[in-house]
């Protein structure tokens, strides 16, 4: 009996020592996401609404990766990339402001739901000249975060709203009827 007691506590203690291990590395990878998030959103937050790009430099090193350069262009590396992308916005709307709607952390992945306004006061975007009108739009951005460095980047843009805005596409809907034309009844 004492040899069945003996062995049902070793059990007991080998289990409460396994789960004790797991819930500090479960604590330990918490505290890591939300230190991720804190990088992310500092950089983001910074840059785009302040336009103080020292915090580029601090948290993106020269071998990181920009899976989301501006269309027509080759992924780059570095924070150049990053700087070139927040500057035009920037430079065109000079009180751009970034907003993140939403943020989630998974490992070393960070993914912020945003959206950027501003008025097109400043230089023109994508060939238009400066307008005054607002422009709104909105993305989803993916980074992953390694050692507290932003080593990659991913981001889907809303430019369709983009180019609608500054007159470079339609807005969308039915076509407008032509003069003359007789309506879809008669």
């Amino acid at each position: 009996m004492k040899k069945q007691f003996a062995l049902l506590a070793f059990a007991f203690v080998i289990a409460f020592t396994g789960c004790q291990q797991q819930d500090q590395e479960a604590m330990k990878m918490k505290e890591q996401e939300e230190a991720n998030k804190a990088a992310a959103t500092r950089l983001f937050e910074t840059a785009w609404n302040t336009g103080d790009f020292t915090v580029i430099d601090e948290l993106i090193p020269a071998d990181a990766n920009d899976h989301a350069s501006l269309p027509g262009k080759e992924p780059e590396k570095g924070p150049e990339s990053f700087k070139k992308i927040i500057g035009m916005f920037r430079g065109a709307m000079p009180d751009t402001k970034m907003t993140i709607l939403d943020e989630f952390a998974e490992g070393d992945k960070v993914v912020h739901r945003w959206f950027i306004e501003g008025t097109h006061t400043g230089d023109p975007l994508f060939g238009v000249p400066p307008s005054g009108n607002p422009v709104r739009f909105g993305g989803i951005t993916i980074v992953r975060i390694e050692d507290g460095m932003v080593m990659d980047r991913w981001s889907q843009v809303d430019q369709l709203a983009i180019l609608q805005q500054l007159g470079l596409v339609p807005p969308m809907g039915p076509p407008p009827a032509e003069d003359g034309a007789e309506d879809a009844e008669g």
